[in-house]
C-alpha cells in the first residue's frame, strides 16, 4: 500500500484507489461526497442487529436526513470520510465507510469508525480501510486516532491490535483504543 498517496485537503471526489480483497473481491475507493447519502442508508439499511449495535453501541434504526447529512457533507480535512464499493457486484454497491472526524479540543486527534456491510465482513476490508483513512488522517495533521469499542466486539478489537492501540475501559463494556498514526 505504500503507492497510495492520501487525499489532498481539498478532496477531489474523482480520486480513485483500486484493491483487491483477500478472497479475490475487487474494490474502489473514493471520497464520499454528499450524494452518496442514498446508497449509505441504503447500507445502514442492510446492517444486521449486531452490526447495528457493534458499530453504534446501541438502538440505532435508521439514518435521519440529519445524520446522513453529517455523514456526507465533509470539509476533508477536519472531517474526512471514503467509500468502498464492490466494482463486481451488480449496481456497484458501496460496501464500507470509513471516517474521521477531528476532536474540537485536540487538533491533532481524530476519532475514527469504519463499517464493513456483513457480507463483505472478514475479508480485510476493514483493515485496509482504516489504512487508508490513516493515511488520509496524517496528510492532514492528526497524529492519533482515539475510537470506542465494545468490549465483546472481537473482530474490531483484532483490527485495533493489529494497529498496535493501546485499549483501557472507558466505561463499563466499552474500551477506548489510541492508535498513534505513523509520519508518512
Amino acid at each position: 500500500m505504500s503507492a497510495m498517496r492520501a487525499v489532498p485537503r481539498e478532496a477531489d471526489p474523482h480520486s480513485r484507489i483500486h484493491i483487491t480483497l483477500l478472497d479475490g473481491t475487487r474494490v474502489v475507493l473514493r471520497p464520499v461526497v454528499p450524494s452518496d447519502a442514498d446508497g449509505i442508508a441504503h447500507g445502514f439499511d442492510h446492517l444486521s442487529e449486531e452490526s447495528r449495535y457493534r458499530r453504534f453501541m446501541g438502538g440505532l434504526k435508521r439514518l435521519t436526513p440529519a445524520v446522513l447529512t453529517r455523514l456526507t457533507v465533509l470539509d476533508y480535512h477536519d472531517r474526512f470520510a471514503w467509500l468502498a464499493i464492490a466494482v463486481d457486484e451488480p449496481g456497484q454497491p458501496g460496501i464500507a465507510v470509513a471516517r474521521y472526524v477531528r476532536l474540537h479540543g485536540d487538533p491533532t486527534t481524530a476519532e475514527p469508525a469504519v463499517t464493513v456491510i456483513d457480507e463483505f465482513q472478514g475479508r480485510g476490508l476493514g483493515t485496509i480501510m482504516l489504512d487508508v483513512l490513516a493515511r488520509s488522517a496524517r496528510a492532514n495533521g492528526i497524529e492519533r486516532f482515539v475510537a470506542y469499542a465494545l468490549v465483546d466486539n472481537r473482530p474490531v478489537l483484532a483490527i485495533l491490535k493489529r494497529n498496535g492501540a493501546r485499549l483501557r475501559v472507558s466505561e463499563p463494556g466499552v474500551y477506548e483504543a489510541i492508535i498513534d498514526l505513523p509520519a508518512a
